[in-house]
């Protein structure tokens, strides 16, 4: 969907709206990408979103943070539910409040199919980016994707088609890590030099996954440490993590790579 051609939302005198809506840190990061090339074609486009510091630093302004909806697991949720129903307060009140001329959600399922029927109660047309993979689980949901949905963004090739032919609007836009790396160039030596190799740790960005996998990846360091091995080790922190939680890891010499996950790979 054009946010030029969007009958019933604006006025030629009203400026264009965007409410972006991403509860995870890595779709804080894609959608930061598609907020920065919506700019230089929409200069004075005006964006609100539920995100991180990506989208923040892109110029959308935050009602609400990524990292409020850092969970993992039913007990977890469970535990985490009243912080959760107080970021979704803070998205539909926006969308009260707002004539947004569109919405654009990121992925996370779980959190964006809960906001359908009050967009759709707002009149605001819902771009889905990086939808839920219907065609490998929960395809039952594919009816309430349709009833809402006005166009599905795809990140593979195949899901154009298998969305297509179920009846909806689809944009094949390709993968956003795809486009990261492309303009990724890193010189190894700055991590290791040519006789030692490089192990990177992925533990994630959400702060209650680090924690329960800190002791492994504790215990993996110093196993292969004790070896003597030619090894580095590197670990990606997103923003939405405190450096703090590493502290163990760096208490052993692992290099923490502040938000560049794709540069440590």
């Amino acid at each position: 969907m054009s946010l030029e051609n969007d009958p019933g939302r604006q006025s030629s005198s009203q400026k264009q709206k965007l409410l972006v809506v991403s509860a995870e840190s890595s779709g804080d990061l894609h959608a930061a990408d598609v907020i920065r090339t919506l700019k230089t074609r929409h200069p004075s486009i005006e964006i609100d979103a539920l995100g991180g510091g990506h989208l923040e630093a892109a110029g959308a302004r935050l009602i609400a943070h990524v990292k409020e909806l850092s969970v993992m697991g039913l007990s977890e949720v469970l535990w985490a539910l009243p912080r959760i129903l107080r970021v979704r307060k803070k998205v539909v009140k926006a969308i009260d409040e707002n004539q947004y001329t569109c919405a654009l959600l990121v992925d996370a399922p779980d959190f964006n199919f809960r906001l359908f029927k009050t967009l759709k109660k707002a009149k605001v047309p819902i771009v889905y980016y990086i939808p839920p993979k219907l065609w490998a689980s929960r395809a039952s949901r594919l009816k309430i994707l349709k009833k809402y949905v006005s166009t599905v963004c795809t990140i593979f090739p195949f899901e154009k088609s298998w969305y297509e032919e179920r009846g909806m609007q689809v944009e094949y836009v390709g993968h956003p890590v795809a486009e990261q790396t492309s303009d990724l160039a890193v010189d190894r030596k700055t991590l290791a030099p040519d006789d030692r190799k490089v192990l990177a740790l992925l533990p994630g960005s959400r702060p209650h996954e680090i924690k329960r996998l800190l002791p492994f990846l504790l215990a993996l360091v110093k196993s292969l440490k004790a070896k003597s091995l030619p090894l580095d080790f590197i670990v990606p922190r997103a923003n939405s993590v405190d450096r703090q939680l590493f502290q163990p890891l760096e208490s052993l010499n692992v290099t923490i790579e502040e938000e560049r996950t794709l540069k440590s790979l």
